[in-house]
C-alpha cells in the first residue's frame, strides 16, 4: 500500500520547468499575502524578533519592524509582551517601554551609575519603584570606579524598598558595598536566583530562604559569614541547585550535622583550603553534581590536604550507574585534564574531568575542550612557592585519582626548563600516575619543549633503574600520542634534539610492549624530511594529520 502511494506521488511531480513554475504561480495565487495573516500570528512573529532577557547581544535592530508601515506599528504598539525586556541605559526608550508594556511582567536591566541630580535618571528611579510589583527579572550592573562613588548606588538600592510579589531573580553586582536592610522591603515570595557580586546582604536576610540559585562573589574579606551564619543559611535551602560562593568563606568550618542538597547539580567554591574543605564535609549532594574547586594551599593546611584528598571518590564521578539519552555509559572519569605551571612565585595545578570522551581537534593549539565545560574542576595554588617545593603534595594528589577508567591525558606543563632538575620535578611530581592508568589510550601534550619532556618523562618511569628492577611499562594500554605546539599562531619544529627523544622513547616501548605505538598526530610543526618520516614509521603505526615529507634544505622555516 505503501510503496502505491509513493508511486502515485512520483507520477504527480511537475514533468518540466514549465509546469512547474506555473505549479509555483499557482500556490502564490492561492496562498494568502502576508497583510491577511491574523493580527496574532504576526505579532507572534515580531515576538521571536526580541531579545530575550537571556541573550547577550540585546540590539535594537528588531524596532525596526515598528516603522515598516501603520499596520505593523499599530499591531507592535498593543502587544505588551514585545515590551517587557527594558534596559535602562536606553532611557527615552526605556521610558516609552514602561508605558508599553502595559501590566505585562517585566525583565529589567540598569548597567550605570545612578546620578540623582540626572532628570531622566531620577524619572526612571521612580518609575523601577512604581513597578516593582510586576518585575520578574531585575539585574543591576552597578560597578563604581572607585569605592567612594558608591553613595549613589547605595542611595539608588534603599528606594528600593517596596515588596517584589513576582521577582524571582536578583543580580547585583557591585563595588564592595553593604545592600540597604530595607532592600525590596524583605518581601520577595517568589524569589529563586540571587546573585550577588562584591555587595553584600546581610546573612540573617529574609530573601535568602528558598533559594534554587545562590551565587556570592566577593574580594575574601568583607561581609565574611561565621560558620554557624552560613550553615544555617544552607539549611535554609533544602532545593537549592546552583551554589557559588568565591572569596566568602570562612577560614575554619567545623563538622556540624549534614546539610542535604539532594537537588544541587552544580557546586562552586573558591577561598582557602580550610574553608573549602570544612564546608565540603558538611555537604551531602548528589553524585552527578557538576563540581568546581579553586583553593589556595598553605603549608600549614597539612590536615585539610588530606581531608581533601579523602573527597575525592565522591568528587571524581565515581557513579555506580549512570547513561546519557544516547546510551552513552557515563559510569567514571573518561577524558582527564591536567595543566601544572610554575611562574617562580606561584605553583598551580589545575585538574579538570570529563564522564565522557573528548574528541581531539587538531586543527587548534588550544588543549582545552571549551565546548563542553569540565563535570569537575580542581584548582590549587601554593603562593610564594615553586613546583619543586610541593612535589609531596602532587604526588598524593595524582596518586589519589581515580585514573582506572580514565581513557584520554591531556597534559600541560608551563615553568619547567629543559634542565635536569625540572625534568626530575615533573617525574617526582607525576609519581605513580603512569602505572595506575590501566585504560589509558590517547595522551595529548601541549606547551614548549613537549617532546623532550615527554620522552623524559616516559623514560624515567619506563625502566627506573633497570640494573636493579625488572623494566615497567607506563601507560601500558596507550595507542596514541598527540603533540601541540605551545607556541600559538606559529610553527615549530622538530630540533634534532627531539625527534632523537622521540624516537629513543618510542623505541623503548616498542621493546617493553612489542608492538607500535598505533598513532603519532602532530599540530603546529612544520613538515618533517624523509628520513624522519621513515624513521618514525618504523615505531608508529600511523603518522595522522601529518604533511608531506620535504627536503629540509629547501625548506623555509
Amino acid at each position: 500500500m505503501e510503496t502505491e502511494e509513493i508511486r502515485d506521488d512520483v507520477v504527480s511531480l511537475p514533468k518540466n520547468d514549465e509546469e512547474s513554475a506555473q505549479t509555483g504561480s499557482l500556490k502564490r495565487k492561492t496562498n494568502p499575502p502576508i497583510f491577511r495573516l491574523p493580527l496574532e500570528i504576526i505579532a507572534q512573529i515580531f515576538g521571536y524578533c526580541v531579545p530575550s532577557q537571556h541573550s547577550e547581544h540585546k540590539k535594537l535592530q528588531w524596532l525596526s519592524f515598528t516603522h515598516v508601515c501603520r499596520a505593523w506599528r499599530s499591531i507592535a504598539l498593543n502587544d505588551g509582551s514585545l515590551w517587557t525586556c527594558i534596559r535602562l541605559n536606553y532611557h527615552n526608550l526605556a521610558k516609552a517601554m514602561f508605558e508599553r508594556s502595559k501590566s505585562s511582567v517585566l525583565d529589567v536591566e540598569i548597567s550605570w551609575l545612578f546620578h540623582s541630580t540626572r532628570p531622566n535618571e531620577r524619572h526612571l528611579l521612580g518609575e523601577v519603584q512604581r513597578q516593582l510589583h510586576r518585575i520578574r527579572h531585575l539585574r543591576l550592573y552597578l560597578a563604581a570606579g572607585a569605592r567612594e562613588d558608591n553613595k549613589p548606588n547605595i542611595y539608588f538600592l534603599s528606594q528600593l524598598s517596596q515588596p517584589a510579589p513576582l521577582l524571582r531573580l536578583l543580580h547585583i553586582t557591585g563595588n564592595d558595598f553593604t545592600l540597604p536592610a530595607n532592600l525590596l522591603g524583605g518581601e520577595a515570595p517568589l524569589l529563586t536566583h540571587l546573585q550577588l557580586g562584591s555587595c553584600f546582604l546581610s546573612w540573617s536576610s529574609p530573601l535568602l530562604a528558598n533559594l534554587i540559585h545562590f551565587e556570592l562573589h566577593g574580594p575574601g574579606h568583607i561581609n565574611i559569614p561565621t560558620p554557624e551564619q552560613l550553615l544555617d543559611v544552607l539549611r535554609a535551602m533544602p532545593l537549592l541547585e546552583t551554589l557559588c560562593l568565591v572569596r566568602m568563606l570562612p577560614k575554619h568550618i567545623p563538622r556540624s550535622e549534614d546539610i542535604q542538597l539532594s537537588k544541587l547539580h552544580t557546586l562552586s567554591l573558591a577561598g582557602d583550603l580550610s574553608g573549602c574543605d570544612g564546608l565540603l564535609s558538611n555537604l551531602v549532594f548528589p553524585e552527578t553534581t557538576t563540581f568546581s574547586l579553586e583553593c589556595d594551599v598553605e603549608v600549614e593546611d597539612t590536615s585539610s590536604f588530606e581531608s581533601l584528598i579523602s573527597h575525592f571518590p565522591r568528587i571524581f564521578l565515581a557513579k555506580p550507574s549512570l547513561a546519557d539519552t544516547r546510551g552513552e555509559d557515563l559510569r567514571g572519569t573518561k577524558t582527564m585534564c591536567i595543566d601544572l605551571e610554575d611562574d617562580y612565585r606561584t605553583a598551580r595545578v589545575v585538574i579538570d574531568a570529563w564522564n565522557r570522551a573528548i574528541p581531539v581537534d587538531l586543527q587548534e593549539h588550544s588543549m582545552y575542550m571549551e565546548e563542553l565545560p569540565p563535570c569537575i574542576r580542581l584548582m590549587l595554588r601554593w603562593d610564594h612557592q615553586a613546583l619543586s617545593d610541593v612535589e609531596e603534595d602532587l604526588e598524593h594528589i595524582f596518586g589519589s585519582l581515580p585514573m582506572g577508567s580514565v581513557e584520554t591525558l591531556h597534559m600541560q606543563c608551563s615553568g619547567l626548563d629543559r634542565e635536569e632538575d625540572d625534568t626530575h620535578i615533573l617525574v617526582r611530581c607525576l609519581g605513580d600516575l603512569p602505572f595506575i592508568s590501566p585504560n589509558l589510550e590517547t595522551i595529548v601534550v601541549a606547551g614548549n619543549d613537549l617532546v623532550y619532556r615527554l620522552s623524559c618523562v616516559f623514560q624515567v618511569l619506563d625502566y627506573v633503574d633497570v640494573s636493579t628492577s625488572p623494566p615497567t611499562l607506563a601507560f601500558p594500554a596507550l595507542r596514541s600520542l598527540v603533540l601541540l605546539s605551545g607556541t600559538a599562531g606559529c610553527w615549530s619544529r622538530f630540533e634534532s634534539t627531539d625527534m632523537t627523544e622521540l624516537l629513543h622513547m618510542l623505541r623503548h616501548r616498542l621493546q617493553l610492549k612489542g608492538k607500535r605505538l598505533e598513532v603519532l598526530a602532530a599540530r603546529g610543526y612544520r613538515q618533517l624530511d624523509a628520513d624522519e618520516v621513515r624513521l618514525l614509521n618504523e615505531v608508529v603505526g600511523e603518522l595522522k594529520d601529518a604533511p608531506d615529507p620535504v627536503d629540509v634544505d629547501n625548506a623555509w622555516y
